[in-house]
């Protein structure tokens, strides 16, 4: 599934691929608006944690949800709203 987290096939080989799964029956209708600051909120930290670990990052929007939906079995409240890439650092001088 990794090569699914991007539409670019960036994290076919990334060691570790981040899904955030959002739930559509949160906050009590008002969901969208709430879902999108907190996925933006934990993107955030991630990427903070990358750098502070020396580790690159890439958050991805471009993915097929119906693939994941179906691969995780989420049910239909449910939905993957960001996948982000972690990777080691590059070598220095490339």
């Amino acid at each position: 599934m990794r090569a699914e987290s991007d539409g670019r096939k960036m994290g076919a080989k990334a060691p570790v691929v981040i899904v955030m799964v959002a739930d559509s029956d949160a906050f009590d209708g008002k969901g969208d608006r709430y879902i999108a600051m907190e996925a933006g909120a934990i993107m955030q930290n991630l990427y903070l944690y990358c750098a502070a670990y020396d580790l690159n990052t890439v958050v991805c929007a471009s993915f097929n949800k119906d693939v994941w939906a179906k691969e995780l079995k989420l049910p239909k409240n449910k939905y993957v709203i960001l996948t982000q890439i972690v990777g080691c650092p590059l070598k220095k001088g490339k």
